[in-house]
């Protein structure tokens, strides 16, 4: 529940406004809302971006329960009570008390099918109302449950624009997010790297609308899929190939997934990584992932090919990531030029990326103080990327979850991947909304 003059203020006021909210109990806490977005956030909510969270429970969770833990999601991420104005340019405080059937949901159903792609969906519908934070929960419970079949599932969606998948590793370990408090060591780039972005930057920008423009992938003819694979099984073949996890991972992704053949092609990828440190005036204002481009040369030999974009993985480890920086200088420009020329970004430039796929790593999910109810759940977490193919990975003491967002006309490749698995002793189970049926390799 927010205050009439609260609201007053958060529209009144250019600087960073603090809000007192109040949970679904009743408890209050405070929020801080943002003077305005960054270029990265501007893009994302431009986007419709989504981010999601899918947890099966063997246990019924009573609606105490899910309210109490709909609370702590807000108590320890607040920026979920906030929501975007529909010119992309700031978050807002709704001005409507949130209830049951607006932003949480608790219901009692029949039965829960274990396919967690029966959840996920692109969710853009976050975005129709103003008067609503954009964020959402939903848990189902099922009346009778039987042994070994999920009891309990729960489902979290919000704005890629307010959360990222570092939020979602920290909150979950009972943390309490400290946005905006994180260390900056001052600006590290050297004048001429400075000045070089600077330059580049509108050159790729006109580039960047263009090659948008161009497109012919559309959100429509993609769905997701989701990939569960034992972690024990990825870390004996990590280490018979003598890679690290992360190696394996991507490589497993963009081997069977990203492109087409031949595979000796060179593949256009981004994966993200957090930063050690954070570079005054070149990392995003509010998010903390960096992203970095990589182009890596196909190969006939999966195991060539992991160990060689292995070797790439852990070099750029060790250097800045200037491909964020210039991107957050691209985006700066095209935000400026959208202001005075909106008609050049309508249609598919927000959700285009010059990607053959996105790759995420979210930090390790251990849930434990008031989140330690979903310790032992299986987790998984998504995101909607318009017409960028992705992949999410959650990682956990048991397993690894992808959750892809891909072509339909890329299911087929699925099949790929599972053989790919079994010649690495890798226990998987595979979910794809286009094959609605699991294939199954335990």
């Amino acid at each position: 529940m927010v205050s009439a003059a609260g609201v007053r203020a958060a529209h009144s006021f250019h600087v960073p406004v603090l809000m007192v909210i109040s949970a679904p109990s009743g408890s209050a806490f405070n929020v801080e809302v943002p003077e305005r977005f960054s270029n990265l956030q501007w893009y994302l909510s431009h986007a419709g971006n989504t981010v999601q969270m899918v947890a099966f429970l063997e246990r019924q969770m009573t609606r105490a329960d899910f309210v109490a833990l709909v609370e702590n999601c807000l108590s320890y991420l607040p920026e979920l009570a906030l929501g975007e104005d529909r010119s992309g340019e700031r978050f807002f405080l709704p001005p409507k008390t949130c209830g049951e059937g607006e932003i949480w949901r608790y219901e009692t159903v029949d039965e829960l099918s274990p396919d967690p792609t029966d959840a996920f969906s692109p969710a853009t519908d976050l975005f129709d109302r103003n008067d609503l934070p954009a964020f959402r929960a939903t848990c189902q419970v099922v009346s009778d449950a039987s042994d070994g079949a999920p009891a309990t599932r729960l489902h979290f969606t919000a704005s890629h624009s307010l959360v990222e998948g570092a939020d979602l590793a920290a909150v979950l370990r009972g943390r309490l997010n400290r946005r905006g408090r994180r260390s900056v060591t001052g600006n590290g780039l050297s004048r001429a790297t400075r000045f070089g972005l600077a330059v580049a930057a509108p050159f790729l920008a006109c580039i960047h609308v263009a090659m948008a423009k161009a497109e012919r992938r559309k959100p429509t003819d993609f769905g997701f899929a989701c990939v569960e694979m034992e972690r024990a099984d990825i870390e004996d073949a990590a280490r018979t190939l003598n890679i690290s996890k992360r190696g394996l991972l991507f490589a497993l992704a963009l081997f069977t997934l990203a492109g087409p053949e031949p595979r000796r092609r060179a593949w256009r990828f981004a994966y993200s990584k957090l930063p050690a440190r954070r570079i005054l005036l070149e990392d995003d204002d509010y998010l903390s992932v960096r992203v970095q481009a990589m182009a890596s040369k196909g190969s006939d030999s999966f195991a060539d090919f992991a160990r060689m974009l292995d070797r790439q993985l852990a070099i750029q480890n060790e250097t800045e990531v200037l491909t964020h920086f210039l991107a957050n200088r691209v985006l700066k420009v095209q935000r400026r030029v959208a202001a005075v020329f909106p008609g050049l970004y309508r249609g598919a430039f927000f959700g285009f990326s010059p990607y053959d796929m996105v790759l995420s790593l979210v930090p390790p999910i251990a849930p434990a103080g008031p989140f330690a109810v979903l310790a032992g759940a299986r987790i998984l977490g998504g995101s909607y990327t318009g017409s960028v193919p992705g992949v999410i990975y959650l990682c956990d003491a048991q397993r690894v979850s992808w959750t892809c967002w891909l072509e339909r006309r890329q299911a087929d490749r699925l099949q790929d991947l599972a053989q790919l698995a079994d010649s690495l002793n890798i226990r998987h189970t595979i979910w794809a909304q286009p094959l609605r049926e699991p294939q199954d390799r335990r």
